[in-house]
């Protein structure tokens, strides 16, 4: 039955859609953002996916090619679950993570193979070829609930708030998208369901993934200014005074609130990131309103932080080295030499004396 000319328009409008946000984004710095680089990942795949059932619809792919590819773009879709939970994880630990794990490629080797053997008896004579669009229904939806479950998890990891409000409208995007699908996919499968159900869940399911993708490629290219930067104005403009003590005052109460500081790995970038503004701007910020640049303003916090550690006497159990970590340091020497410079004594008899005159009064 040849595919209606709407979804023939549908099919082409998408693949056109995702791989000019495919390019946009690969076409931006990716630098030390794994949440960008698994963003990527994901368009990347939903291209591919989205070109191979646009080759279908219009009769492009040879029985031959289709019979060759058909598992292992299939694997693609079991890549998609983890990819979702790597890309919300990366959002809550600024900085440069791993996007990808080796076990996350596991299940989608796993399905090849097991779907290639059942394929292969069933050529040799065995019954079991006709449940493999089942077992594919229930195992990549099973997977997938498990890892929107825990990406729903990992979205309080977030350090702000605004990011973790668009993290969560694209989850519930993306999980609209999987659950069409699966409505389209089981459909199919079910001969009692009206004709018309499931080329309706399909389109919806669509709908769905240009939304998130759209969505999500905007905010990744608005957060770190790439090629979508307003005409005739550089991103790295100064400030006036007045928005350097706005802005100012914005980074004190999100240190103040959020505490990025305790992550030893956070960078300016972090911090501009979370904000929503250039590198230089922070910088600047930071040295007209705080007095002082990135890394003495976070060293400052991080020892005001210990120092609030050391005088509690319900935390006199901690050693120093694991309250130093627990400031945000993540080295010895780097920590005894900011505190020594704030106060001018050592951790250990900085406790001391804290306690003691926490006895005595």
């Amino acid at each position: 039955m040849p595919t209606p000319l709407p979804f023939l328009l549908l099919y082409a409008g998408t693949t056109a859609l995702l791989v000019v946000m495919t390019l946009a984004l690969a076409a931006k710095p990716l630098r030390a953002q794994s949440e960008n680089r698994a963003l990527f990942a994901i368009l990347l795949i939903n291209t591919l996916l989205v070109i191979w059932a646009t080759a279908h619809a219009f009769g492009w792919a040879p029985r031959a090619v289709s019979a060759a590819l058909g598992l292992p773009v299939q694997a693609l879709f079991f890549l998609l679950p983890p990819l979702l939970y790597r890309y919300v994880d990366a959002a809550g630990r600024p900085g440069l993570h791993p996007w990808f794990r080796w076990t996350d490629a596991l299940m989608p080797i796993l399905w090849v193979a097991g779907a290639g053997l059942i394929r292969f008896a069933a050529s040799a004579g065995y019954a079991g070829d006709a449940l493999l669009p089942y077992a594919r229904l229930l195992i990549l939806n099973g997977a997938f609930a498990v890892y929107y479950a825990l990406a729903w998890h990992r979205l309080e990891r977030v350090p702000s708030n605004a990011h973790r409000f668009w993290l969560r409208f694209g989850l519930v995007l993306f999980g609209l998208h999987w659950l069409f699908s699966a409505a389209s996919s089981a459909a199919g499968l079910i001969a009692a369901v009206p004709a018309g159900v499931a080329p309706a869940m399909e389109f919806l399911s669509i709908s769905c993934l240009l939304v998130f993708c759209g969505y999500a490629t905007w905010v990744a290219l608005r957060e770190h200014p790439g090629i979508a930067r307003q005409p005739g104005r550089s991103v790295e403009t100064s400030l006036s005074p007045a928005e350097l003590a706005v802005l100012g005052d914005r980074i004190k109460r999100y240190l103040a609130d959020e505490k990025p500081f305790l992550n030893p790995e956070l960078s300016v970038d972090d911090l501009s990131r979370a904000l929503g503004v250039p590198a230089r701007h922070t910088s600047q910020a930071l040295n007209a309103a705080l007095g002082g640049g990135f890394f003495d303003v976070i060293n400052t916090h991080r020892v005001a932080e210990a120092r609030r550690m050391l005088e509690n006497p319900d935390q006199q159990d901690l050693t120093v080295l694991e309250i130093l970590y627990a400031a945000g340091f993540n080295s010895k020497s780097a920590f005894h030499r900011a505190f020594s410079k704030e106060t001018g004594m050592t951790p250990t008899a900085y406790r001391n004396r804290a306690l003691g005159q926490t006895e005595r009064s």
